[in-house]
């Protein structure tokens, strides 16, 4: 078998390292140089073994997309977690998927900032890091499953932000922290295991926010070093503060480069916070002249050189406002962005700042509002294509019928009435500029010499300079009007006619230009038209449909009230196609012809119902989620919130396709579920609600295997038997052992007679009362004769 590499990088990079490792046996601390703690020996070690596999077995990591980012103070009170949640809050509204973790797991306090905005019980009930770790403490387990954590908060307040807790905040927090050993969970792998973690993390978050423990740990330099893209270390104008946070910086870049992995080098972040410029104007002054003397060697890998130091600490630092540092609570939730003086102006600056990962400074302080505009505008979706079309009053008509064919075509359009007018006109215009991507400029008689059209114009040019993604300026030349009276400015831009009575061609050459790659794309697309179908040709409504790729990529749809839906599919791709549906059996296609239509019929089956989990689902009728996981060494595990596996399973459970489980909720729901198919993060699962007498079934057949398990090896111990006792399937262990011992030859016909009638009951073939209640009191017997030896 391969060896599996995961090799953190950032993109564009190459990925491993073709030097011989080497360690560093000494490194900074804050106070004096100490050699390094067994903590981290054992980190540089476990990726060193890391690079060792990488380069033995060729792999090649992939690139990540997101980012993370560490914010660090050396001391308590510097508006740590305040500055991360708001900061988070920003990110999400600008359209980027944002997870928050809490990593200061000896004072927590990061989710009480969020508190306000939690969904569901989970926020309160859910587990977080602190029993992450101790169950890979107890069974080493890889991958974590991290997914189980995540807590989404209000989509509305804040959009794109989840949350992992440090743990589960009752009365036993504290002993379970107590209880984790960093010596012994590095030996069992931790270091592998959280590079896992976040290689997962980075391909669903565009942003990973981690709260970090202040001061020197043994654990700090796993968040300050080995996980994240930037530190980000807050401190206060005093001494302790600056002197101990750039200390750990330097130690951090210094880990950072004693670890072998070629990869891009830990960017460092300082951010003066709790700054009072308002009223000690002298002393204030001083302290940012010291902060620019003494910060350069942070700036240096990323700061332009047309961004000085002087104008860029400023617009970083968070300032001291008294009403902010009482309570926890999301300033940039609560109150509206303010002068330069107000803390979310700072906030918008940081945000937007990590939003360009630390480029365009130059931007920032020489044209600090479109800088923000442009942050803004990366975190939208690129497929949701939005113009202006800007026109003079004179031009309405053609205007309005423009807009009206590129809404019909799905484009979001913005036109001059939708702007505020009065005094805010300017401001309104900007607005509405800076939120769509392009700009149709209808450009008719008199135009040269329209001021409101050359300024919209001048404007959107400026903004469309500092973004990082393209924004077209389609110029539209009206009948009355010539290119020779276009302005300088747009000379060297292509032009297009328009008329009045042809627009929908104007409107296909803006679709064209703003949507290439559909265009592009429109010889190898085509669609699969399906018709859901039940016995009697009676339409399904409401069928999950899901057609997955050959690269993993699946296209969903949900059958209308005739029973139809049509999948936009790629002609050169061959696909399977998941149907299911909680009243109906579920069917899985393979052979399919994309020019016809394909119908579709699902069985009915009893109480048999289906259903298509995206990562996580629930079962209609089932009180908790599930969540079956494939991992890349093609291994299936099922964990289920709040619901009993098998009678009781420690969970994660292993799973077959196509062999039932059961399935119990805190209400005593049960029911009888099979995973037919499984693919990436997509699994097809067939299910029917049963009786509780199956849960007793399966219950006790647990309890014998068990029994049984356990007999087995106490016969390997006294050398009684030579078998692998635990790998061994239970029917053929309990022969074996029953055999070697005929104290417990009784046991052995009920136990033949138990399991036969289990397995037909789980596997849903017809059983009676009558039968299921012998078996249970068969079954019993034989466990008292089992355990009596």
């Amino acid at each position: 078998m391969a060896t599996r590499c995961q090799i953190f990088a950032k993109p564009s990079r190459t990925l491993i390292s073709t030097t011989p490792f080497v360690m560093s046996q000494r490194i900074f601390k804050p106070v004096s140089q100490q050699p390094l703690s067994g903590n981290l020996i054992s980190l540089l070690w476990t990726l060193s073994q890391l690079l060792k596999k990488a380069q033995e077995c060729g792999c090649r990591g992939s690139e990540m997309r997101g980012t993370v980012i560490t914010f660090y103070s050396y001391k308590g009170g510097v508006g740590r977690s305040f500055a991360l949640a708001n900061i988070a809050a920003l990110l999400g509204r600008w359209g980027f998927r944002v997870l928050c973790v809490d990593w200061d797991l000896e004072a927590p306090g990061l989710e009480d900032f969020f508190k306000p905005y939690r969904r569901d019980n989970r926020f309160l009930e859910g587990n977080g890091l602190v029993e992450l770790l101790l169950d890979f403490h107890k069974r080493a387990q890889v991958p974590l499953l991290w997914r189980e954590l995540v807590i989404p908060l209000d989509s509305r307040q804040l959009p794109g932000v989840d949350l992992i807790k440090s743990g589960l905040a009752d009365e036993g927090y504290t002993r379970r922290l107590q209880q984790l050993n960093w010596d012994r969970l590095y030996k069992k792998g931790l270091g592998d295991a959280l590079e896992t973690m976040f290689d997962e993390i980075r391909e669903t978050y565009d942003f990973v926010l981690i709260d970090s423990r202040t001061g020197v740990t043994d654990f700090s330099g796993i968040v300050t070093a080995q996980l994240p893209d930037i530190l980000a270390f807050l401190f206060t104008a005093n001494e302790q503060s600056i002197s101990g946070a750039t200390k750990v910086a330097r130690r951090a870049t210094t880990i950072r480069n004693d670890i072998a992995l070629d990869r891009s080098p830990l960017l460092t972040l300082p951010i003066p916070a709790r700054f009072e410029a308002q009223v000690e104007h002298r002393i204030s002054q001083e302290w940012r002249e010291r902060f620019v003397a003494e910060l350069k060697e942070f700036y240096s890998g990323w700061a332009s050189q047309d961004a000085r130091l002087e104008k860029l600490i400023p617009a970083t630092t968070i300032p001291y406002v008294p009403f902010w540092s009482f309570g926890e609570k999301l300033s940039v939730v609560e109150d509206p962005i303010g002068d330069q003086s107000s803390i979310n102006f700072a906030m918008e600056n940081l945000a937007a700042l990590l939003a360009h990962n630390l480029s365009k400074t130059h931007l920032l302080v020489g044209s600090r509002d479109e800088f923000v505009g442009a942050a803004r505008r990366i975190g939208r979706d690129p497929e949701n294509r939005s113009v202006f079309i800007g026109f003079s009053s004179e031009h309405r008509d053609i205007g309005d019928k423009l807009a009206s064919e590129l809404s019909r075509n799905g484009i979001d359009v913005r036109i001059p009435d939708h702007v505020i007018a009065g005094e805010d006109w300017a401001r309104s215009v900007s607005d509405a500029l800076e939120n769509v991507d392009h700009f149709v400029l209808l450009f008719g008689d008199g135009d040269d010499r329209n001021r409101a059209v050359e300024t919209d114009v001048r404007m959107f040019l400026r903004q469309a300079a500092s973004d990082e993604r393209p924004r077209l300026l389609i110029p539209f030349i009206l009948e009355d009007a010539g290119t020779e009276r276009l302005p300088s400015y747009l000379q060297h831009l292509k032009t297009y006619g328009i008329a009045k009575d042809n627009v929908g061609a104007a409107a296909q050459q803006v679709l064209k230009l703003i949507r290439p790659h559909e265009v592009a794309a429109t010889s190898e697309q085509t669609s699969i038209r399906i018709h859901i179908l039940a016995d009697g040709n009676n339409p399904i409504n409401g069928a999950m449909i899901s057609a997955i790729a050959e690269n993993g990529t699946t296209i969903d749809a949900v059958s209308d009230s005739e029973g139809r839906a049509i999948l936009p599919v790629v002609h050169s791709r061959t696909y399977r196609v998941l149907v299911a549906h909680p009243r109906y059996c579920p069917k899985i296609l393979t052979n399919l012809n994309t020019s016809e239509q394909l119908e579709v019929r699902l069985k009915k089956r009893g109480d048999v119902g289906s259903i298509i989990i995206q990562s996580t689902g629930h079962i209609e009728g089932l009180s908790g989620r599930l969540n079956p996981i494939l991992d890349t060494s093609e291994r299936t595990y099922l964990y289920a919130e709040n619901i009993a596996i098998d009678g009781g399973k420690r969970q994660p459970t292993t799973f077959s396709v196509d062999e039932p489980f059961v399935l119990e909720d805190a209400h005593g729901h049960v029911f009888r579920a099979i995973v037919r198919f499984i693919e990436g993060r997509t699994a097809l699962i067939e299910y029917e609600q049963v009786g509780s007498q199956l849960e007793k079934l399966v219950s006790l057949r647990n309890m014998i295997d068990r029994a049984i398990g356990m007999l087995a090896d106490q016969a390997v111990k006294n050398g009684d038997l030579k078998i692998a006792g635990r790998k061994t399937p239970p029917r053929q262990l309990a022969d074996i052992v029953v055999r070697s011992d005929p104290s417990l030859s009784p046991s052995y016909g009920m136990l033949v007679e138990f399991w036969a009638v289990a397995n037909s009951a789980i596997h849903g073939q017809d059983v009676t009362t009558t039968e299921i209640n012998k078996a249970l009191d068969l079954g019993r017997k034989a466990l008292q004769i089992l355990r009596s030896n």
